[in-house]
């Protein structure tokens, strides 16, 4: 007995030493990862709470501070306090930039949030006139007030909370204070309204772009039309299916107006 737990003790201490090494290591990654997203990139502006880099050269501390300001009001509006954030933005200049700055293949994705190191990096964009390259329903300011929104939800209910958070609600709540549409709102709910599976599941970019509507649509039904608690709405286990044919009953009747 004795035997076995000098072996237990010397296994536990082997996997501390383990562990103790891996951590300044993780550690030395992350702040790698943090300093190459800004290769070819200069600090551009930096406000409360944000650092924005930019690998434009054409883009001006003006140009930036309007996205900024476009930002910061909306949040605010939305009862979001823009300086609770510490968060580099970075807008990458072409789409090869983004995939190797983000650590993603997909080419369809307008902005990511990597929480563990505190970066948002968001696709190519003409940041002058305030628009998202290839994405005709998107705007640079609102794919950034997206993405600090995951932030925002990770620090009002924590990172574990947040993360586990239903997609749709997690999803909905950012687009919802985005103000943002994937999809032209009459084409949207012309799909929402006939429900046809065929035509929204014809391809796997149209239904990421109605997976995006319609959860932002469930969204301000309850959080705008019901005014349903933050608390409620996220500690609610809702019925999809049932939520989306209520929606659709006062959308007909119309007991409820979507303008986004």
């Amino acid at each position: 007995m004795e035997e076995r737990l000098k072996k237990l003790g010397r296994f536990i201490l082997t996997q501390l030493k383990k562990i103790a090494l891996a951590i300044p290591v993780a550690v030395l990654l992350v702040a790698l990862y943090v300093q190459c997203t800004k290769i070819g990139s200069n600090l551009m502006l930096e406000t409360s709470g944000v650092k924005w880099y930019v690998s434009d050269d054409g883009a001006t501390k003006d140009d930036i501070q309007a996205i900024s300001n476009i930002v910061y009001k909306t949040l605010s509006e939305k009862g979001i306090d823009p300086s609770c954030f510490d968060v580099n933005i970075v807008l990458c200049n072409s789409t090869n930039e983004f995939l190797w700055k983000a650590l993603v293949w997909d080419t369809n994705n307008q902005g990511i949030t990597r929480h563990l190191f505190d970066n948002i990096v968001i696709n190519k964009s003409s940041i002058k006139e305030n628009k998202m390259d290839g994405f005709e329903n998107s705007s640079l300011s609102d794919v950034v007030i997206h993405e600090l929104c995951h932030i925002y939800l990770s620090k009002r209910l924590s990172h574990w909370d947040a993360y586990f958070m239903e997609s749709w609600k997690n999803e909905g709540f950012c687009e919802y204070i985005a103000e943002h549409s994937t999809i032209g709102v009459e084409n949207g709910l012309s799909l929402f309204l006939a429900n046809d599976k065929s035509e929204i599941e014809k391809t796997d970019h149209i239904k990421t772009l109605y997976f995006y509507f319609t959860s932002r649509l469930k969204t301000d039904y309850l959080l705008g039309h019901k005014r349903v608690p933050f608390e409620e709405f996220v500690n609610t286990e809702y019925d999809e299916e049932a939520l989306e044919s209520e929606i659709r009953k006062d959308l007909m009747n119309e007991e409820y107006e979507y303008m986004p």
